[in-house]
């Protein structure tokens, strides 16, 4: 069951979509403004690069995650603009924090699949640490009609859980949360 839950969440970030969105917004962007085109190229290979070097890895240190958490929302901000808003609230200490590959971006991705993003009322994700791990949060925008499954969530809480750590879920109607806990050392 954890190699499925794994093969899912990572199978949930190589996200066709994803892919299509990006080379779209590429492409557009060589037309305009070639610089920017090659630094957003650069910004989709870091994030593959990434994706493509977690797959055999049981955990990541909170700091690798960042830099493809980051990558990852310059690449949609390219793409809503205005209507994405991010905050990043991480404190240098809990970098060396150990968390499942692909967790955090998992959050973000969740984030942006299930709200609406306008320049009037921009979606604000906020990323910080907590003193046992890491919160997303997000104003809650919801998509109508919503076609949530919660695999996404079921998956983390449960390879979480096979780790004795739980996944602390805060479903406000202004705010949604999801604070993941770091994994114990030598993870």
């Amino acid at each position: 069951y954890r190699a499925e839950c794994e093969h899912l969440l990572l199978r949930q970030q190589v996200d066709p979509h994803f892919l299509f969105n990006c080379l779209t917004n590429a492409a557009a962007l060589t037309e305009v403004d070639p610089a920017r085109a090659r630094t957003f190229l650069g910004e989709l290979a870091s994030v593959y690069r990434y994706i493509l070097g977690m797959s055999e890895r049981r955990s990541v240190t909170l700091d690798e995650e960042m830099h493809f958490v980051r990558a990852y929302l310059r690449l949609q901000q390219v793409r809503f603009a205005e209507g994405l808003e991010v905050t990043y609230d991480v404190d240098p200490q809990a970098l060396a924090g150990r968390v499942v590959p692909g967790s955090v971006q998992m959050l973000v991705e969740n984030a942006l699949k299930h709200n609406t993003r306008t320049a009037e009322s921009p979606l604000r994700i906020r990323v910080a640490t907590t003193p046992g791990g890491v919160e997303v949060s997000n104003n809650v925008q919801r998509r109508e009609p919503e076609t949530s499954t919660g695999n996404g969530l079921r998956i983390l809480a449960e390879l979480h859980r096979r780790y004795g750590l739980a996944v602390r879920i805060v479903p406000k109607e202004e705010v949604f949360s999801v604070t993941i806990p770091f994994l114990p050392q030598g993870i």
